[in-house]
């Protein structure tokens, strides 16, 4: 199904307070349909009311997969893997998804797509995260996007298998590669070789 309009900006505005304003037009002129409703309640769960320390609790979702694929090996290893995971679970608000079916699953893969075009964003915006090391100088364009390619296979695609919940993590696993190949068209291969390898099982 092809998506609004309004939806297309929703999903790629990346300002919390324009976000809402573009929902709440659409709330005015469509109503409260199952998938607006959901927008909505996406939007509370990730920016609201509990937020007082102006966490996005979707990008918190994000660094815990970083968490678990760089703490996937020792002794106690497996139990932080399934916490971590509960975690990421209830910050992208999964449970809440999958009342609503397949509208859900399309809800959540545009609030997940905006989340990984956000962290690009803070990615390329963030001195030290460019930097080289002890800060002499900053990566150039290329290897800055190469950095970012490698992060998001690891979490997309590589995190997942670690957790044993590839299925579950699917539509991440789109909405991150489809951000990236729109974000960066002219250099997907950095991202699609990664891929192809692992698919490939070398």
């Amino acid at each position: 199904m092809e998506r609004k309009q309004w939806v297309e900006r929703y999903m790629r505005e990346l300002d919390c307070g324009k976000r809402k304003k573009i929902l709440d037009q659409a709330l005015i002129e469509e109503g409260n349909a199952p998938d607006n409703e959901l927008r909505a309640r996406l939007l509370e769960s990730r920016y609201g009311k509990r937020n007082a320390q102006n966490v996005d609790y979707f990008i918190r979702g994000w660094m815990n997969m970083y968490y678990v694929n760089t703490a996937s090996k020792g002794f106690f290893a497996r139990k932080r893997i399934e916490r971590e995971k509960a975690s990421v679970l209830s910050d992208w608000k999964m449970d809440m998804v999958q009342e609503y079916g397949e509208i859900g699953k399309e809800v959540l893969y545009e609030e997940l797509f905006n989340m990984t075009m956000l962290y690009f964003h803070l990615c390329e915006t963030d001195k030290n995260y460019g930097a080289i090391i002890l800060g002499l100088g900053h990566m150039k364009d290329e290897s800055l996007i190469s950095k970012i390619a490698g992060e998001v296979y690891r979490l997309a695609y590589e995190t997942p298998r670690v957790m044993d919940a590839e299925e579950e993590f699917a539509i991440f696993t789109k909405a991150a590669t489809d951000a990236f190949c729109e974000k960066y068209s002219n250099q997907q291969d950095y991202l699609m070789n990664k891929v192809n390898r692992l698919r490939s099982g070398k």
